[in-house]
């Protein structure tokens, strides 16, 4: 990823501090602000310094934030009980994010496609088709 060191340097604390945050709390709405905030960093940096691959970063996340999110609100407000939310999805969502910190900063584009699939798998699974993958055995955290 052509950006400068100093910009890739503040991506990746900032994501390291996100998921450190995401795991000190059990609330899944604080999970989920702190979540929204990696899409963000990308949006701060890339109107600092454009890169079409923080874009692509910045759209696999912020898609998987509102995903999440709505499925977690329909949740709380006790819509579609039949679809629950994974135990390990919040854990799993906090690895791809430590993941996408080192990701960048190694600047390994090949890792990247891959971390940003599982994200999108992840966020997925809060979907009704994607709970039932989920059940089938198909689509995995």
């Amino acid at each position: 990823m052509n950006i400068s060191k100093q910009y890739k340097e503040i991506i990746v604390e900032e994501l390291k501090s996100i998921a450190k945050k995401m795991t000190e709390t059990s609330d899944l709405d604080e999970k989920i602000y702190f979540f929204s905030a990696t899409y963000s960093i990308m949006n701060r940096i890339f109107n600092l310094e454009f890169n079409p691959t923080l874009v692509l970063i910045h759209t696999v996340l912020q898609n998987a934030c509102l995903s999440i999110s709505a499925r977690v609100d329909a949740s709380i407000r006790g819509q579609d009980r039949a679809m629950k939310i994974p135990n390990r999805l919040f854990d799993a969502l906090q690895e791809k994010v430590v993941d996408l910190a080192e990701i960048i900063n190694k600047d390994n584009k090949n890792e990247l496609f891959i971390n940003l699939q599982e994200i999108a798998n992840i966020s997925y699974l809060t979907t009704g088709n994607g709970y039932y993958l989920f059940n089938k055995g198909m689509l995995k955290i």
